[in-house]
């Protein structure tokens, strides 16, 4: 098969390009662990690397003092723990509800819920205000046995009511968890005012950090509630956290991605502003081209992400690899069983003019006529 290399590209959603200092700091730290590995020296090196990025993932989670951060390869893992940990002991009859926005890294494990007559289900709505309201109404009928919920839509970028639905939750005492996978690192992350009882992140998307990386963030009440034995002796806890992390990991990976989150930390508000600048100018290019997805979402959106629909007898995959094997663009083709036909742009702050330019050449060329 010929491969077109990549000129411009534009799905930092699914897999991000490390920031440089990051790129840096796991190459620095590969060579020097090298040489040390499991001695004495090696492991209170691998001991303290592991502790830094715990630590810095909770101070970008505003997570204080409660519970910790346990360190796993990706937010999928991360998810399928935490749904295994408050579905274990669910019977046969109870609820879990979500949204109509899960990626399939939520819906998979909640599908084997369902094999096990665990009811599942979806509540959507067009505004906050309609979301709350649907999640409010179904409370009323049934109390859920727990609620797992995006902080941002993959599908089109909406920023989800967490915090308002983490105090209705709150209130009856209903365990939570959010996906914060297209979150952390371009929205803004407080797990105290969310009050979740879960927040699983990944390093590779917004942080900038290394593929391989990524955690889980849980609340003391959380780890209490665990009846899977996935956990470390009893009584023995990790510097920042780490309940839940099972056999060794990478260190210079997760020394990459905590010079990652240190770095998202420090740069946020000019990220942030960054994106914000790039997606205005970027939606400038599609005008009149695409159907823009925002308009299903009367709420905020994530800064980094823009969504496009197709028409009923579009192939969205078609289009991603015309844009690539013509033009050297990458984009997201959002693909079956999705419900929005179409396709998704994410870019990053360093995401340059020429590559707005090229991606603008090639939609234009691609636009349905």
């Amino acid at each position: 098969m010929v491969t077109r290399a990549v000129r411009a590209y534009f799905n930092h959603g699914g897999l991000a390009r490390p920031y440089d200092r990051v790129a840096r700091r796991v190459r620095t730290v590969e060579r020097e662990y090298a040489g040390l590995l499991f001695s004495e020296d090696g492991v209170r090196r691998f001991d303290a690397t592991l502790a830094e990025a715990r630590m810095a993932a909770a101070a970008l989670l505003g997570a204080g003092e409660n519970g910790g951060v346990s360190l796993l390869p990706n937010s999928s893992t991360a998810l399928n723990l935490a749904i295994s940990i408050l579905g274990a002991p669910l019977e046969p009859g109870a609820i879990a509800v979500t949204t109509d926005q899960e990626h399939p890294c939520v819906n998979w494990p909640l599908s084997r819920l369902g094999a096990r007559g665990i009811e599942i289900a979806q509540i959507g709505g067009g505004s906050p205000a309609e979301f709350l309201e649907n999640l409010r109404a179904l409370i009323r009928r049934r109390r859920p046995g727990f609620a797992v919920f995006s902080h941002v839509s993959y599908k089109d970028g909406r920023l989800l009511p967490v915090e308002e639905a983490g105090q209705i939750l709150a209130e009856r005492e209903i365990p939570y968890i959010v996906d914060g996978a297209q979150a952390l690192g371009q929205v803004a992350v407080d797990v105290a005012r969310i009050k979740a009882w879960a927040y699983a992140f990944t390093g590779h998307k917004w942080l900038f950090g290394p593929m391989g990386t990524g955690g889980l963030w849980a609340s003391e009440r959380f780890l209490r509630c665990n009846p899977l034995a996935w956990t470390g002796p009893v009584g023995f806890t990790r510097r920042g956290g780490g309940e839940l992390e099972s056999g060794s990991l990478n260190c210079a990976l997760f020394a990459g991605m905590a010079e990652a989150l240190r770095t998202c930390a420090e740069e946020f508000p000019s990220r942030v502003e960054t994106l914000i600048r790039l997606r205005a100018r970027i939606s400038q290019l599609f005008d009149g081209l695409y159907e823009s997805a925002a308009t299903g979402w009367d709420g905020p959106h994530a800064p980094g992400i823009l969504v496009y629909r197709l028409g009923p007898d579009a192939q969205p995959v078609d289009l991603a690899e015309a844009a690539l094997r013509r033009f050297g663009v990458a984009i997201k083709p959002l693909r079956p069983p999705e419900d929005l036909n179409g396709f998704r742009v994410s870019f990053s702050p360093w995401t340059t003019e020429d590559e707005i330019e090229l991606l603008g050449e090639a939609m234009r060329a691609l636009a349905p006529k």
